[in-house]
């Protein structure tokens, strides 16, 4: 939902304590409502104990003043048939209001005297006529003290006992009452038992706590006991709305004390928050201008605290990563010019490589038909060693031919010479391609170097580098595969350097040969002009002539051998200027490249 870090901040500084604060709320409130029960238990249980032994003193003092009514002579002579009910009226006035009626029943529960005898029901008369103590009957409390021949039965006064049930009372609407089988006298007054709670009574024994049905229809909470002596319980209960309304208090209680916590908290976490997460939002939006491409971007620095040092620091390598891509960018540019100076002195030299092979494709037909020259030279001097005897008779003839082969001789040699002026050419250009392959080296170890700076360079800038790193890297895969191929190069030019110096020892072998062949012509003229007295010395002469020719024409054909190896150096040496060519072509375009990733980087604040 919130992918912003300062949003999540905020949210979470808010959030984190609401829920602390709400947890530690609804702690406080189940504790509260634990200890609320228990209080409100140990209150009704205690009421309940304290309300028995009030009510055991209250009947023995009721009973007490009864018995001793019931031990006066004239109930006892009434019983006995001896007095008469008046006399026993006038003493039995003596209870006062304390009781509604008074009434003497004999051994069988009939009425034979007394005060209010008509709230005295027969059925109760003759149920208590045997029994000592308290009753509770569905007209009120009544009391019972036995005699020899009967009872004394006392129906205590209402406004007495309601008096003494207000007593009863605790809490708002709690209060405890007595309940019978017949009836329950409780602070509102005598009401209609409660059946199955008195038989519950009756077999527990002694409620601790519970929850009921209550007689309004409302649900109440009581504790009771059921009092043997009596025959009768004695019950303690509150409306369960009125424990709840004080846990709604503290429930209430408890709300606005978290809201006030709640708000004081967030009052105390929110302005901290919102000064760490908004020196982290400014880097973040420093961080992501940079990352495309703007370099004029400076976070404000607010304070002296550890944010304030970062954002510091974020500005210092700024600064740092801006001067580092102005120090590429002119190490680009160096490069791309470089290269591209590199790459057109590799066409032209791949340029002249190519005339110079065509050149020596030349010098091969030339030296081609020179061999075939001197093949036809040996065979006119065999014909002339044939008829060297007949030399004589074609003197005027073999000196014309032997005019004929100084004359080939001496193009022999001057063809000779032209082609070590063009081995001599050949050495220097080859000289040449050397000088500019070391230059290649030099540029792709320059280059190398460069990469590997902008290779430390990147490392440091760490992140933001690492596109930096990968061109670094392959600049400087580039200039080893250059170093490679010039060392190559160097080697081939070497082997063409001996091959060249070969051949010009060759042609300078065939130089010394043709002017020898030269010398032999002459002394065969002399010899031809000679030939009546020398025929034999123009014989010999003849075989040396033929024997020369022979060695020139192996001469020949080996400076042929050598010039075609020339060629095929020459063919592969154009080949690798073609491919340093093509090298230095892919380091043009990677310069450029270069040159474009860093100038996505701007001082300006403008892309480009």
């Amino acid at each position: 939902m919130f992918k912003n870090l300062y949003q999540k901040a905020i949210v979470r500084s808010v959030l984190f304590p609401i829920i602390m604060i709400t947890v530690l709320g609804f702690v406080i409130y189940e504790y509260s409502r634990k200890i609320v029960f228990e209080e409100m238990e140990y209150v009704i249980v205690r009421a309940v104990e304290g309300r028995e032994a009030t009510f055991d003193a209250w009947m023995d003092m009721e009973l007490s003043l009864l018995k001793r009514l019931a031990a006066e002579p004239k109930v006892e002579e009434l019983l006995s048939g001896g007095a008469v009910s008046s006399d026993v009226e006038g003493l039995l006035s003596i209870g006062g209001d304390r009781f509604d009626a008074l009434a003497v029943v004999d051994e069988r529960g009939r009425i034979l005297a007394g005060i209010g005898t008509n709230e005295i029901p027969a059925n109760l008369a003759r149920q208590l006529a045997g029994r000592e103590g308290p009753h509770i009957a569905r007209d009120g409390l009544f009391l019972s003290a036995p005699t020899l021949k009967g009872a004394l039965i006392a129906k205590l006064g209402k406004e007495m006992v309601e008096k003494f049930m207000k007593g009863f009372k605790f809490g708002k609407n709690g209060s405890v009452y007595i309940i019978g089988d017949d009836g329950v006298i409780s602070p509102k007054g005598v009401v209609k038992p409660e059946t199955r709670l008195v038989e519950r009574l009756k077999i527990e024994r002694e409620i601790k706590w519970d929850e009921i049905q209550g007689s309004s229809g409302r649900r109440v909470i009581l504790s009771g006991r059921w009092l043997s002596r009596y025959d009768f319980g004695i019950v303690g209960e509150i409306e369960k709305d009125e424990v709840y309304s004080a846990l709604r208090r503290i429930k209430l209680g408890i709300m606005a004390s978290c809201g006030l916590l709640t708000l004081l908290s967030v009052a105390a976490i929110l302005p901290m928050v919102i000064k760490i997460a908004s020196p982290i939002r400014r880097l973040t939006e420093a961080a992501e201008k940079l990352a495309q491409g703007r370099m004029d971007v400076e976070v404000e620095v607010r304070g002296k605290d550890e944010l304030a040092m970062l954002c510091k620091m974020f500005n210092g390598m700024v600064s740092s990563i801006r001067g580092m891509i102005s120090k590429l960018k002119e190490a680009a540019d160096r490069v791309s010019e470089m290269s591209g100076e590199a790459l057109k002195a590799a066409s032209q030299h791949s340029s002249n490589t190519a005339e110079q092979y065509a050149a020596i494709n030349e010098v091969t037909a030339t030296m081609e038909e020179i061999h075939q020259t001197s093949q036809s030279i040996s065979e006119q001097a065999q014909g002339v060693l044939g008829v060297a005897r007949k030399a004589v008779d074609i003197s005027s003839s073999g000196e014309k031919v032997v005019q004929e082969m100084i004359e080939n001789t001496h193009s022999m040699k001057e063809r000779i010479e032209s082609i070590a002026q063009s081995i001599l050419s050949l050495s220097e250009q080859t000289q040449s391609i050397a000088e500019i392959t070391a230059s290649v080296s030099d540029i792709a170890e320059q280059s190398r170097l460069l990469a590997f700076n902008a290779a430390i360079e990147a490392t440091k800038a760490g992140e933001y580098g690492r596109g930096f790193s990968v061109i670094a890297s392959e600049i400087r895969n580039l200039a080893e595969q250059s170093q490679s191929a010039t060392t190559q190069i160097k080697q081939i030019l070497s082997d063409i350097q001996q091959a060249v110096n070969s051949a010009v020892m060759i042609t300078e072998e065939g130089t010394r040969g043709a002017e020898a062949s030269i010398k032999l012509a002459n002394r065969a003229g002399e010899a031809i002009r000679d030939l009546a007295e020398i025929i034999e010395e123009s014989a010999t002469s003849a075989e040396n002539i033929a024997n020369a020719i022979s060695q020139q024409r192996i001469g020949i054909e080996q400076a042929t051998s050598a010039i075609q190896h020339i060629n095929e150096t020459t063919k592969a040496n154009l080949d690798k200027t073609r491919q340093i060519e093509s090298a230095l072509q892919s380091l043009n375009e990677l310069a450029e490249e270069l040159r474009k990733a860093i100038g996505r980087y701007t001082s300006d604040g403008n892309l480009t």
